[in-house]
């Protein structure tokens, strides 16, 4: 990629030090304006630096939404570190000259050209975009959500740091803040980043984070890394929050997530929380926010005109077009306080495939469904549910007033999983079906199928799975449905879940029972659904008796 179209050049890290040199705040960064030197960075610079913030304008700034270069009590030096693209390394190593050899270069007397450059910065504003806060309180309420690296500091707060204020009530109230500053020594530059409006992200969208781990420790090593995924969930007015399954570490927040479309990326957000905990249960998704509402949000506290920034109009997804029509196909169940996912199976007749513990509490509050259409909900009647702890934990609810016409068939297409190829879990992760209605949609790969006599008992995938997708689907790259999700693992001295760990039906080993059952409803069929073999008990229970290293979701 050339320089004059290379995006990556504009994203960079940022780093406030005051000058007694207690403490430095440090991340990542965007050259959202590359004329008037302006860097667009995320409040969690603040987070190390609290106790160099004056306290009453750091109360106003939360509280009003707005704040200015007298945040801190003291001077402190502003730090920008940008990719250096002029490094001329370029053609010695790309040249058809087979007698230059890269690795003579690393032992030859010549002065280093150093990857990247250092400008000074000056604080502009801080700044709120309000629509993320409204998403983040509805969404994400601070009494079981924390934004931190390390949860037991949440846990284990001392009564000291009571008195000085709950960094991490701080961290969750910046989240929706932003930075502005103004580089003093930047050579004007032309802009190579196109702006994709927040209105054209839909989840299973392919996007990359370009974003340097641990922010300003070793630019030599991290700075600009680059992480993909998709968006696994869009929220809130014009999809101002974004959730994605691409890898993000502690320093990532204020890097760029771009839309990856073939070989043009297009900004699409701003990292905002690269580690989310929820009900103290580490959630493997980062958050950003849209860019084009943060650039909204920016306008107002800005003299000069902004509109010169590139925007493009929607570019469609590639290889991606099945998933909205798969999300369609995904249930939220309700049963009482409790809910799980389901994928209909047949649409025709209604027939809602789940897990049976998805189902425990049925007798006393019925099971209702509800879809991505509304936030309605319809009672259900149970057709059948293995029983408890069965090796495969299935079911199937029948609803009458299915959407027509979901597909072109109505009945769902299944597939055989292949060891190492692209899936998709969907289902509805974290948030409630009721209130917000699309499911999370996650990218893995199929990381095992354990087998027994030859036939697939168990699949495993990498995809980020949490409590609510217990009953969602894993679908190949075709569309396909190759298993539905039963659990994933967890640590049996913590307690704690792994998400990128989980246990999955096989979908291959039960498709000809429910074939079966969609072509004569005789119920009897479902009943060999469940197994009574000790081996693939074992497998299923993990080498516990209790099942202890397995966490129903």
């Amino acid at each position: 990629m050339s320089t004059e179209e290379d995006p990556y050049s504009q994203v960079c890290t940022v780093s406030i030090k005051p000058l007694d040199g207690k403490a430095e705040g440090t991340c990542s960064g965007i050259l959202l304006d590359t004329q008037q030197g302006l860097i667009l960075t995320h409040a969690s610079l603040l987070y190390p630096l609290v106790e160099e913030c004056d306290p009453e304008r750091l109360r106003r700034l939360v509280r009003d939404g707005s704040g200015d270069k007298r945040i801190f009590s003291g001077a402190v030096n502003i730090e920008v570190t940008l990719p250096n693209s002029d490094n001329g390394l370029e053609n010695t190593f790309f040249t058809n000259d087979r007698t230059i050899h890269p690795v003579k270069l690393l032992s030859q007397a010549v002065q280093d050209v150093r990857p990247f450059v250092r400008c000074k910065g000056k604080l502009k504003t801080i700044f709120e975009c309000k629509r993320l806060r409204d998403v983040l309180t509805k969404l994400m309420p601070s009494d079981s959500w924390q934004f931190v690296e390390d949860i037991s500091a949440v846990e284990n707060r001392t009564e000291q740091d009571n008195k000085s204020g709950n960094k991490a009530e701080l961290c969750y109230n910046l989240l929706p803040f932003f930075i502005l500053i103004k580089l003093q020594n930047l050579y004007p530059m032309e802009n190579v980043l196109s702006v994709r409006d927040s209105v054209d992200n839909k989840a299973g969208d392919p996007v990359e984070i370009c974003a340097t781990p641990f922010g300003n420790m070793s630019p030599e090593v991290f700075l600009n890394a680059k992480s993909r995924g998709i968006l696994s969930k869009v929220a809130g007015p014009r999809g101002v929050l974004l959730m994605t399954d691409a890898r993000c570490v502690p320093g990532s927040e204020g890097g760029a997530l771009f839309y990856c479309h073939k070989r043009k990326r297009l900004l699409t957000g701003i990292v905002i929380a690269s580690l989310c905990w929820k009900n103290n249960e580490w959630v493997g998704l980062s958050l950003a926010c849209a860019i084009s509402e943060v650039i909204g949000s920016l306008k107002s506290h800005l003299t000069h005109d902004l509109d010169k920034i590139k925007r493009t109009e929607y570019v469609s997804g590639f290889g991606q077009g099945f998933i909205p029509r798969l999300i369609k196909h995904v249930r939220c169940v309700n049963v009482g306080h409790n809910w799980g996912s389901g994928v209909v199976v047949d649409s025709e007749k209604g027939v809602i495939m789940t897990c049976s513990h998805v189902l425990n509490d049925a007798k006393y509050s019925g099971v209702h469904v509800s879809d991505s259409e509304s936030s309605s909900s319809e009672m259900c009647n149970i057709i059948y549910r293995t029983p408890l702890k069965s090796q495969f934990d299935i079911a199937f609810i029948q609803q009458k007033n299915v959407t027509a016409h979901l597909s072109e068939d109505k009945q769902i297409r299944f597939g055989k999983a292949v060891e190492g190829e692209v899936v998709y879990v969907i289902g509805h992760a974290i948030f409630r079906g009721q209130g917000d209605t699309l499911p999370m949609v996650c990218r893995g790969i199929v990381s095992k199928i354990v087998q027994h006599n030859k036939v697939p008992v168990m699949l495993q995938t990498t995809c980020a799975v949490h409590a609510g997708v217990s009953g969602g689907g894993v679908f190949n790259t075709r569309g396909q449905l190759v298993a539905i999700v039963v659990c994933n693992s967890k640590d049996t001295v913590s307690g704690a879940c792994y998400p990128h760990v989980n246990m999955c039906v096989p979908i291959e080993t039960v498709a000809s029972v429910i074939r079966h059952y969609l072509q004569t409803s005789d119920e009897d069929i479902l009943r060999s659904l469940h197994v009574r073999n000790d081996a693939v008990k074992r497998i299923w229970s993990i080498g516990t008796e209790d099942c202890t290293m397995i966490s129903r979701i």
